[in-house]
């Protein structure tokens, strides 16, 4: 993550334990539960939070789990969804990762 005045970049996020790198389920739902999870973490101790992320960009492994990937994202961010990109690719570097997220959020003042 990278913090730049009041802008905040985070990128190549799995759905992974903070502090062990395990991967946490099995399912592009848990996964992109567990991602927005540290997310969220992340932007707290920057002064920010899930409802000042401003852009988002996914990467599945495989599309036919967009709908997975959509449910939890919107229970995350729920009535202020940022705005969002999704990418097919063909691997993602830590195994067993159904996706990665990049972000983009500003801080609270």
């Amino acid at each position: 993550m990278i913090r730049v005045g009041n802008m905040i970049w985070g990128s190549a996020l799995a759905g992974v334990e903070a502090g062990t790198g395990i991967l946490v389920g099995d399912t592009a739902y848990e996964q992109t539960r567990q991602t927005l999870k540290l997310v969220s973490g992340m932007l707290y101790e920057s002064g920010s939070g899930l409802h000042f992320v401003v852009s988002v960009t996914v990467y599945l492994k495989d599309i036919a789990d967009f709908a997975e990937m959509n449910r939890a994202y919107i229970e995350a961010f729920g009535e202020c969804q940022p705005t969002r990109s999704v990418v097919s690719v063909v691997d993602i570097p830590k195994p067993g990762a159904k996706l990665t997220m990049n972000f983009v959020a500003v801080t609270k003042d």
